[in-house]
Protein backbone atom coordinates (compact mmCIF):
# COMPACT_ATOMS: atom_id res chain seq x y z
CA UNK A 1 0.00 0.00 0.00
CA UNK A 2 1.26 3.57 -1.14
CA UNK A 3 2.26 5.78 1.85
CA UNK A 4 0.70 9.09 -0.71
CA UNK A 5 -2.67 9.59 1.90
CA UNK A 6 -3.69 12.50 -0.27
CA UNK A 7 -4.04 10.30 -3.16
CA UNK A 8 -5.66 6.96 -1.34
CA UNK A 9 -8.15 9.89 0.02
CA UNK A 10 -8.67 10.66 -3.22
CA UNK A 11 -9.35 6.73 -3.83
CA UNK A 12 -11.62 6.48 -1.18
CA UNK A 13 -13.59 9.48 -2.20
CA UNK A 14 -14.39 8.53 -6.14
CA UNK A 15 -15.12 4.77 -4.61
CA UNK A 16 -17.10 6.13 -2.09
CA UNK A 17 -19.02 8.67 -4.53
CA UNK A 18 -20.20 6.08 -6.58
CA UNK A 19 -24.40 5.98 -6.40
CA UNK A 20 -25.41 2.84 -4.32
CA UNK A 21 -27.68 1.88 -6.76
CA UNK A 22 -24.50 1.67 -9.54
CA UNK A 23 -22.54 -0.35 -7.01
CA UNK A 24 -24.75 -3.56 -8.13
CA UNK A 25 -24.13 -3.10 -12.23
CA UNK A 26 -20.44 -2.72 -10.92
CA UNK A 27 -19.86 -6.00 -8.97
CA UNK A 28 -22.02 -7.63 -11.48
CA UNK A 29 -19.78 -6.85 -14.32
CA UNK A 30 -16.83 -7.89 -12.60
CA UNK A 31 -18.48 -11.26 -11.68
CA UNK A 32 -18.95 -11.54 -15.21
CA UNK A 33 -15.48 -10.90 -16.41
CA UNK A 34 -14.31 -13.24 -14.07
CA UNK A 35 -15.90 -15.69 -15.85
CA UNK A 36 -14.46 -15.68 -19.30
CA UNK A 37 -11.63 -16.87 -20.29
CA UNK A 38 -7.72 -15.86 -19.07
CA UNK A 39 -7.40 -14.56 -22.95
CA UNK A 40 -10.63 -13.58 -23.26
CA UNK A 41 -10.34 -11.05 -19.87
CA UNK A 42 -7.12 -9.94 -20.87
CA UNK A 43 -7.98 -8.91 -24.35
CA UNK A 44 -11.09 -7.10 -23.00
CA UNK A 45 -9.24 -5.25 -20.25
CA UNK A 46 -7.26 -4.51 -23.16
CA UNK A 47 -9.04 -2.91 -25.59
CA UNK A 48 -11.52 -1.11 -22.63
CA UNK A 49 -8.73 0.11 -21.16
CA UNK A 50 -6.85 1.82 -24.11
CA UNK A 51 -9.90 2.99 -25.68
CA UNK A 52 -11.00 4.72 -22.56
CA UNK A 53 -9.43 7.86 -23.27
CA UNK A 54 -11.43 8.49 -26.94
CA UNK A 55 -14.88 9.33 -25.93
CA UNK A 56 -17.32 7.08 -27.95
CA UNK A 57 -14.66 4.36 -29.17
CA UNK A 58 -15.64 1.90 -27.43
CA UNK A 59 -18.05 -0.12 -29.92
CA UNK A 60 -19.88 -2.76 -27.53
CA UNK A 61 -20.19 -5.04 -30.49
CA UNK A 62 -16.79 -5.43 -30.68
CA UNK A 63 -16.85 -5.82 -26.77
CA UNK A 64 -19.09 -8.83 -26.78
CA UNK A 65 -17.38 -10.58 -29.33
CA UNK A 66 -14.43 -10.58 -27.27
CA UNK A 67 -15.70 -11.44 -23.64
CA UNK A 68 -18.63 -13.43 -24.77
CA UNK A 69 -21.34 -11.56 -23.36
CA UNK A 70 -24.99 -9.95 -24.27
CA UNK A 71 -26.09 -6.72 -25.15
CA UNK A 72 -27.96 -6.66 -22.16
CA UNK A 73 -25.24 -7.78 -20.02
CA UNK A 74 -21.98 -6.00 -21.78
CA UNK A 75 -22.60 -2.00 -20.52
CA UNK A 76 -22.36 -3.85 -16.34
CA UNK A 77 -18.65 -5.53 -17.53
CA UNK A 78 -17.93 -1.96 -19.74
CA UNK A 79 -18.62 0.12 -16.53
CA UNK A 80 -16.43 -2.64 -13.98
CA UNK A 81 -13.36 -1.56 -16.24
CA UNK A 82 -14.21 2.03 -17.28
CA UNK A 83 -14.96 2.72 -13.68
CA UNK A 84 -11.67 1.58 -12.44
CA UNK A 85 -9.10 2.65 -14.62
CA UNK A 86 -11.20 5.76 -14.09
CA UNK A 87 -10.00 5.81 -10.55
CA UNK A 88 -6.51 4.93 -10.76
CA UNK A 89 -4.88 6.60 -14.04
CA UNK A 90 -4.45 10.05 -12.40
CA UNK A 91 -3.01 9.15 -8.63
CA UNK A 92 -0.06 7.41 -7.27
CA UNK A 93 -1.77 4.30 -5.92
CA UNK A 94 -1.08 0.51 -6.57
CA UNK A 95 -3.48 -2.61 -6.61
CA UNK A 96 -3.31 -3.06 -3.01
CA UNK A 97 -5.18 0.03 -2.33
CA UNK A 98 -7.36 -0.92 -4.69
CA UNK A 99 -8.59 -4.12 -3.17
CA UNK A 100 -8.48 -2.31 0.56
CA UNK A 101 -10.66 0.42 -1.05
CA UNK A 102 -12.95 -0.68 -3.47
CA UNK A 103 -13.78 -4.42 -1.53
CA UNK A 104 -17.59 -4.15 -1.05
CA UNK A 105 -18.36 -1.62 -2.60
CA UNK A 106 -16.90 -2.26 -6.24
CA UNK A 107 -16.98 -6.09 -5.96
CA UNK A 108 -16.69 -8.88 -3.35
CA UNK A 109 -14.42 -11.16 -2.35
CA UNK A 110 -14.25 -13.46 -5.34
CA UNK A 111 -13.79 -11.08 -7.87
CA UNK A 112 -10.45 -9.95 -5.86
CA UNK A 113 -8.42 -11.82 -8.77
CA UNK A 114 -10.20 -10.14 -12.04
CA UNK A 115 -9.48 -6.81 -9.86
CA UNK A 116 -6.37 -7.58 -9.27
CA UNK A 117 -5.47 -8.43 -13.28
CA UNK A 118 -7.57 -5.32 -14.71
CA UNK A 119 -5.64 -2.80 -11.97
CA UNK A 120 -2.52 -3.93 -12.60
CA UNK A 121 -2.74 -3.31 -16.59
CA UNK A 122 -4.21 -0.29 -16.10
CA UNK A 123 -1.32 0.86 -13.79
CA UNK A 124 1.24 -0.62 -16.04
CA UNK A 125 -0.37 1.56 -19.03
CA UNK A 126 -0.52 4.30 -17.47
CA UNK A 127 1.07 6.71 -19.98
CA UNK A 128 -0.06 5.14 -22.98
CA UNK A 129 -3.85 5.40 -21.48
CA UNK A 130 -3.55 9.54 -20.48
CA UNK A 131 -2.25 9.96 -23.88
CA UNK A 132 -4.73 8.10 -25.37
CA UNK A 133 -6.98 10.04 -23.35
CA UNK A 134 -5.10 13.47 -24.41
CA UNK A 135 -5.60 12.43 -28.01
CA UNK A 136 -9.26 11.89 -27.45
CA UNK A 137 -10.17 15.38 -26.13
CA UNK A 138 -8.07 16.97 -28.59
CA UNK A 139 -10.23 14.87 -31.49
CA UNK A 140 -13.40 14.91 -29.81
CA UNK A 141 -13.52 18.82 -29.35
CA UNK A 142 -15.44 19.67 -32.51
CA UNK A 143 -18.28 17.08 -33.41
CA UNK A 144 -19.77 13.62 -32.27
CA UNK A 145 -17.39 10.93 -32.44
CA UNK A 146 -18.05 7.72 -34.22
CA UNK A 147 -18.73 4.83 -31.96
CA UNK A 148 -19.80 1.55 -34.17
CA UNK A 149 -21.70 0.16 -37.24
CA UNK A 150 -24.19 -2.11 -38.31
CA UNK A 151 -26.14 -3.47 -40.97
CA UNK A 152 -28.07 -5.61 -42.85
CA UNK A 153 -29.54 -6.73 -46.49
CA UNK A 154 -32.56 -5.93 -46.79
CA UNK A 155 -33.82 -7.35 -50.32
CA UNK A 156 -36.64 -5.69 -52.41
CA UNK A 157 -39.07 -7.47 -54.35
CA UNK A 158 -42.17 -5.98 -56.90
CA UNK A 159 -45.11 -8.77 -57.28
CA UNK A 160 -47.62 -8.82 -60.35
CA UNK A 161 -51.10 -9.21 -59.78
CA UNK A 162 -50.46 -13.06 -59.49
CA UNK A 163 -48.01 -12.79 -56.53
CA UNK A 164 -45.06 -14.05 -58.95
CA UNK A 165 -41.76 -11.27 -58.43
CA UNK A 166 -41.25 -9.30 -61.16
CA UNK A 167 -37.93 -7.90 -59.86
CA UNK A 168 -36.12 -7.32 -57.24
CA UNK A 169 -33.14 -5.83 -55.43
CA UNK A 170 -31.17 -5.47 -52.53
CA UNK A 171 -29.93 -2.87 -50.19
CA UNK A 172 -27.53 -2.67 -47.03
CA UNK A 173 -29.71 -1.03 -44.24
CA UNK A 174 -27.19 0.57 -42.27
CA UNK A 175 -26.63 2.02 -38.65
CA UNK A 176 -24.07 3.91 -37.27
CA UNK A 177 -24.13 5.16 -33.87
CA UNK A 178 -21.89 8.29 -32.03
CA UNK A 179 -22.11 9.29 -28.56
CA UNK A 180 -23.84 12.50 -28.62
CA UNK A 181 -26.60 12.35 -31.15
CA UNK A 182 -29.23 10.00 -32.13
CA UNK A 183 -28.52 6.89 -34.04
CA UNK A 184 -28.33 7.50 -38.15
CA UNK A 185 -30.26 4.84 -40.07
CA UNK A 186 -29.87 4.64 -44.21
CA UNK A 187 -30.14 3.08 -46.89
CA UNK A 188 -27.28 2.10 -49.68
CA UNK A 189 -27.07 0.54 -52.95
CA UNK A 190 -23.96 -1.98 -53.94
CA UNK A 191 -22.65 1.13 -55.90
CA UNK A 192 -23.22 3.36 -52.82
CA UNK A 193 -21.10 0.92 -50.57
CA UNK A 194 -18.27 0.35 -53.23
CA UNK A 195 -17.98 4.12 -53.14
CA UNK A 196 -18.00 4.39 -49.92
CA UNK A 197 -15.12 1.99 -49.31
CA UNK A 198 -13.18 3.58 -51.72
CA UNK A 199 -13.55 7.11 -49.59
CA UNK A 200 -12.62 4.84 -46.54
CA UNK A 201 -10.14 3.04 -47.66
CA UNK A 202 -8.19 6.46 -49.08
CA UNK A 203 -8.84 8.16 -45.96
CA UNK A 204 -7.35 5.37 -43.88
CA UNK A 205 -4.38 5.49 -45.34
CA UNK A 206 -3.81 9.63 -44.93
CA UNK A 207 -4.18 9.18 -41.37
CA UNK A 208 -1.72 6.46 -41.74
CA UNK A 209 1.13 8.54 -43.10
CA UNK A 210 0.14 11.26 -40.48
CA UNK A 211 0.83 8.90 -37.60
CA UNK A 212 4.57 9.08 -39.16
CA UNK A 213 4.39 13.22 -38.57
CA UNK A 214 6.83 14.24 -35.50
CA UNK A 215 5.38 15.68 -33.44
CA UNK A 216 7.67 18.57 -31.28
CA UNK A 217 7.73 17.84 -27.20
Amino acid sequence: MHDNSLDLTTLRHRIGDIPPDMQPHLKLGFSLISKASPEARQEFTRYVATSFGARGSIDPDRAIAIIGLDKNTIPDALSAVTVLVSAVLDIDVDTSDVISVGTGVLFDDDEIDVVTEITDYALSCKDTINSSAELGRLGNAVLPTFVGISGEIDVRMKFDDSNRVTAHTAVAVINVRNDSTDDVWFQANIHHIKSMIKLLTKIEARIESIKDIEVSQ
